[in-house]
């Protein structure tokens, strides 16, 4: 899957809760990835706007592991503009890469199980 696609990040972020986090490390020791790291804003019912603006931010390539609606409403914000927009269907275990161009954030691929 990711491994395969040849996908290189420079941190992962995962919400904190339990799930999540142990998923976070297992992704981080399989992609030798060194940070692997709490942020705060992608709990289930979070505002994806504070990530989003950490994703612009961001200079690096970044993954987050998190949870459903939030993943599914940073999709749309990234994406339309709009958090209550799908842009893709996300199930348990769905990977998801979305690319910066200037300004505007596309989905370039998702891996659904």
């Amino acid at each position: 899957m990711a491994l395969e696609r040849g996908i290189q990040v420079s941190v992962i972020y995962h919400s904190g809760i339990l799930r999540a986090k142990e998923s976070a490390e297992i992704l981080g020791e399989r992609m030798s990835v060194a940070t692997v790291a709490e942020l705060s804003g992608l709990l289930p019912e979070d505002d994806p706007a504070i990530v989003k603006a950490e994703l612009d931010a961001a200079n690096d390539s970044i993954l987050l592991v998190g949870h459903l609606p939030f993943m599914s409403r940073l999709a749309g914000l990234l994406v339309i503009g709009d958090p209550e927009q799908q842009v893709v269907e996300f199930s348990p275990a769905t990977l998801v890469c979305f690319i910066r161009s200037a300004a505007q954030w596309k989905m370039a691929w998702h891996i659904a199980p």
